[in-house]
C-alpha cells in the first residue's frame, strides 16, 4: 500500500502544478493510512517529487526527518474529521 500512496501523492503534486493550483515550492501533501501519516518533506518541489520526498510517520509517536512545515495541521484534521487526505496550497492567482 506504501507504494500506491507515494506514487499518488508524487501523480498529485505534478497534477497541482500543472493545473496552476501551486507554484514550484508550494503547498504539500498528505495521506492518512492506518495510524500512519505520508506527507511531503519539507522543502520539495510539488511538480518534481520522488519517492523520497514522501515520509511516513506514525501518529501519536516521534519522528525523524523534515516533514512539511504544516505537518501539525495535516496532523490535527486526521486527528479531529474523517479526512483522508489534505493538499495545502498557496495559489499563484491568491498569494500574489
Amino acid at each position: 500500500m506504501r507504494k500506491l500512496i507515494v506514487k499518488k501523492l508524487v501523480q498529485a503534486g505534478r497534477f497541482l502544478f500543472e493545473a496552476g493550483v501551486v507554484e514550484y515550492y508550494s503547498g504539500n501533501l498528505s495521506v492518512f493510512h492506518k495510524r500512519s501519516i505520508f506527507i511531503t518533506r519539507s522543502g520539495s518541489p510539488l511538480p518534481l517529487l520522488k519517492p523520497q520526498d514522501i515520509l511516513e510517520i506514525k501518529l501519536k509517536k516521534p519522528y525523524a526527518g523534515r516533514p512539511s512545515s504544516e505537518f501539525v495541521v495535516h496532523r490535527q484534521v486526521y486527528l479531529e474529521a474523517q479526512h483522508k487526505a489534505v493538499a495545502h496550497a498557496h495559489p499563484p492567482a491568491v498569494v500574489k
